[in-house]
This record gives structure tokens, C-alpha cells and sequence, in this order.
């Protein structure tokens, strides 16, 4: 018999887990009980299914999972996060307008000599090998309690909350994730063309 806030796959399974929210809060997916279900949904609350009931069982498009709330939300109108879309895109066309116009000017030919110039100096004193083993460690620690069950002490997770902004998610901007996309597959391939796009933007 499990208690508020735990979730596990079957009856039989001995990994047991706790949900967002714990057992402590009353804002967590995860009802407890002694009957698993089909996948570990008798676990959850009416309208939850999936590991740690994270997944909303509704259609596409109707509900999201989220996350500070620990329970299933309905997806917002389209047509006031069109707006605010639409206002990210004109922001963006007025930021680059001005680098446009300067392109062939002086100050602009100034600039990026003085981009070249430091590039050099930074590849002079080889720091593009020292970044890479920099990179290399930080996603292995991001990625250890979550991909191998680690949990590593706070003293040393601590100082990784400053890289926090490297994980911006702009599919969540404008719509939450799960009411746009429809499975991780579509995510991910959005994601993967996000920078590419940003890039024929810009040149």
C-alpha cells in the first residue's frame, strides 16, 4: 500500500518513487493506494497517467501536465499566445534591424575586427579544448541524478543552478510543451530546428 505522493510501475515492482509534491504536499499527481493498474495508473489521480503520473489522460491539444501546480491544467486559449508570439517576432525584427543597417558602416567593420582579433587571441591560448572539457563535466553532472539515479550532494549541485538559463525551453514560451506537441518525437525535432532557423534568420 503506497502513500500519497509515491508511485511505482506494478504491485510487484520494488523501485518506489515519489511524485512532485510529495506526500507531504496536497498538490501532487500521485494518490497512493494498493492497486497499480494498467502501467502504474491506479497510483494516480482521475484525469493522470504514466511514470509519476505526469502524463494528463486527455486528447491532444486539451490538458498539460503542470509542473509547479502537480496536477493536470487545461490548455490556454490559442488566440491570446498568438499575440504574445506575434509580439516576440516584432521585437526580434527590431533588435536585428538596426544590426542590419550598421552591417556595412564603420562602427559595425570596427566591431567585428575587434571580434576577430579576440577570437585569435582566444585560440592562441587554446581555450576552446578547456571549454570542452568544461561543457563535457557539466552535462554529465546535470544529467546523473536524473539518467542514473544519483543523488549527488547539494554542495556539489549547488553551483550548477548558475547554468540554469543554458536549459531555456522556447517551446514553452508562448503555449505549455504537451499543447503543442504532440509526443516527444515532435518536440525534439522542433527543438533540433530552432537553432537552424534562428541562424537563416540572421544571415
Amino acid at each position: 500500500n503506497l502513500n500519497t505522493g509515491k508511485w511505482r510501475l506494478s504491485n510487484s515492482s520494488k523501485t518506489i518513487s515519489e511524485c512532485i509534491g510529495g506526500s507531504t504536499n496536497t498538490s501532487t499527481p500521485c494518490q497512493g493506494g494498493d492497486h497499480s493498474g494498467e502501467a502504474g495508473q491506479g497510483y494516480c489521480f482521475d484525469g493522470h497517467k504514466g511514470p509519476l503520473c505526469e502524463v494528463c489522460d486527455a486528447p491532444f491539444g486539451e490538458r498539460y501536465f503542470d509542473k509547479e501546480k502537480g496536477r493536470c491544467e487545461e490548455c490556454p486559449e490559442v488566440g491570446p499566445a498568438v499575440g504574445i508570439a506575434v509580439a516576440v517576432i516584432i521585437s526580434i525584427v527590431l533588435v536585428l534591424t538596426p544590426v542590419w543597417w550598421f552591417r556595412e558602416r564603420s562602427f559595425f567593420l570596427r566591431f567585428t575586427r575587434i571580434i576577430r582579433q579576440l577570437w585569435f587571441s582566444l585560440n592562441f591560448i587554446s581555450i576552446w579544448p578547456k571549454l570542452k572539457i568544461v561543457l563535457s563535466f557539466y552535462q554529465v553532472a546535470v544529467t546523473m541524478e536524473t539518467t542514473y539515479g544519483v543523488d549527488l550532494p547539494t554542495k556539489y549541485t549547488d553551483w550548477l543552478s548558475a547554468f540554469d538559463w543554458t536549459s531555456f525551453d522556447i517551446s514553452g514560451l508562448v503555449l505549455p510543451r504537451d499543447c503543442v506537441f504532440e509526443g516527444y518525437a515532435a518536440y525534439l525535432l522542433s527543438i533540433s530546428l530552432f537553432p537552424l532557423a534562428i541562424i537563416v534568420i540572421i544571415f
